[in-house]
């Protein structure tokens, strides 16, 4: 028997109240599939749970009313799991009913943190139940009030059951399909009425089932953070750049060139300079100038203290800024150029996902130094990991998954003769989606 085989199967539902949480406890409860099950209670809804249906409930259904799972009593919940496992009482299956303003990832962090809880728990799915009905007022609810987590809910969970459809129109609920998907493009949505699934399917479900990340579908994306590059040969100077027309913030760099001409390697660096903040930027060595600007004033002063070749990137085109380099009195011009198609960039609400498809293989090293840089960018925000990665010298698919800081890597299956890449799918509050696609790149031999 597998180390999975022998943990306990792990439930967590979570959704705001009145989404049918209790309302799907109960089932689980009453067609248990033969489990022995044990629950966590954090919130009593309206209906109430059925506990007759769990004999000597007062060993295994624990109510916690004095806060939330995910932060004031997520240290009790851990002892009580703890104390769980010790009685003589066995259970082979525990339900996590969160209270509707909880977060699952601390929940989740909890188990990975453990090496007890790690031990002998697993989690199945996370669950969220969001009201159809109610889904434009907790959905604005989410922009406005910073401890809503409904988006983080969403965010979190591999399963969405998508309830209390009977009122809405089939152009209603595929428009709310489709901001659910723009937050957790992998989750799986099922419409119900009355909460009502099979619970087989349920208990049934892993959460971290390499399978499915062998299955993740990556959106294409295309495009570019600029909309025009050209390359100048500059001698030593001060160079001034006019923009003659500009009614917004304009965003350009200039890059030192190794090569004759802007090749990946400077598109490259092009993005990240587009994808950060100016000041993060400012000492990458092949940045010659400074870097990024984003300014309203009308002349920049660019000094080079170096001959050569400099590929300039801007954020509109040149045409419609009117825009001048020159040396004193003498306007230069590009000895190349190229316009680019802008990259789609949005995310609705506060939660987005950045998703990556590459060919090739990552250096473990460089990939490695890459992760913890980003998790210190974004301490707590990076909410789920998941991909499928190719590391040179190793035959086999390596599958990536976590949940914020807390991450595995699982050797998968040969990549026998497809081509080797890489797929990673990141989740999370306000993610730079040009940021972390260059930072990856930047990873690849």
């Amino acid at each position: 028997m597998s180390d999975s085989e022998k943990r306990i199967g792990v439930t967590l539902i979570v959704g705001f109240l009145g989404s049918g949480k209790t309302t799907l406890v109960n089932q689980l409860i009453k067609n248990n599939c033969g489990y022995q099950l044990a629950l966590i209670e954090n919130e009593f809804g309206e209906l109430g749970i059925d506990s007759e249906f769990i004999p000597n409930v007062e060993d295994l259904v624990l109510e916690m009313n004095d806060g939330c799972l995910c932060c004031s009593v997520r240290g009790d919940m851990v002892k009580a799991l703890k104390n769980l496992i010790n009685q003589e009482q066995g259970f082979d299956h525990l339900i996590i009913e969160a209270t509707g303003v909880a977060s699952p990832g601390p929940i989740l962090e909890s188990f990975k943190k453990s090496r007890e809880l790690e031990e002998n728990f697993e989690i199945n799915t996370v669950i969220s139940l969001v009201d159809a009905d109610h889904f434009d007022v907790n959905y604005k609810r989410d922009f406005d009030d910073d401890e809503s987590n409904f988006s983080d809910q969403l965010a979190f969970s591999d399963l969405i059951l998508l309830n209390k459809i009977e009122n809405k129109s089939e152009e209603e609920l595929s428009k709310i399909e489709g901001i659910i998907h723009s937050i957790t493009p992998e989750a799986e949505i099922k419409r119900t009425t009355f909460s009502k699934v099979e619970p087989s399917k349920i208990f049934e479900r892993k959460f971290y089932d390499p399978r499915k990340i062998e299955d993740i579908k990556i959106k294409e994306v295309s495009g570019e953070p600029f909309l025009w590059s050209g390359q100048f040969n500059l001698p030593i100077g001060k160079h001034f750049l006019y923009f003659n027309h500009i009614h917004h913030p304009v965003k350009f760099g200039f890059i030192g060139l190794d090569a004759k001409s802007i090749n990946k390697e400077s598109l490259s660096l092009g993005r990240m300079i587009f994808s950060d903040k100016p000041e993060n930027v400012v000492n990458l060595g092949k940045v010659k100038t400074g870097s990024l600007y984003e300014t309203e004033a009308s002349m920049v002063e660019v000094h080079v203290l170096k001959p050569g070749e400099f590929g300039l990137f801007l954020s509109d085109h040149p045409t419609h800024l009117q825009m001048e380099l020159r040396i004193r009195d003498k306007v230069l011009l590009p000895s190349c150029e190229n316009s680019y198609k802008k990259m789609e960039s949005h995310s609705h609400g506060k939660i987005n996902s950045v998703s990556i498809e590459l060919p090739g293989n990552l250096d473990s090293s460089t990939f490695q130094f890459f992760l913890n840089s980003l998790f210190m960018k974004y301490p707590q925000r990076i909410y789920r990991t998941k991909g499928i990665l190719s590391f040179p010298g190793n035959p086999n698919k390596v599958f990536f998954q976590g949940v914020y800081e807390s991450f595995d890597f699982l050797e998968g299956p040969l990549w026998g003769e497809s081509e080797r890449g890489i797929k990673l799918v990141f989740i999370g509050k306000g993610l730079n989606a040009d940021l972390i696609r260059s930072g990856v790149r930047n990873c690849l031999l």
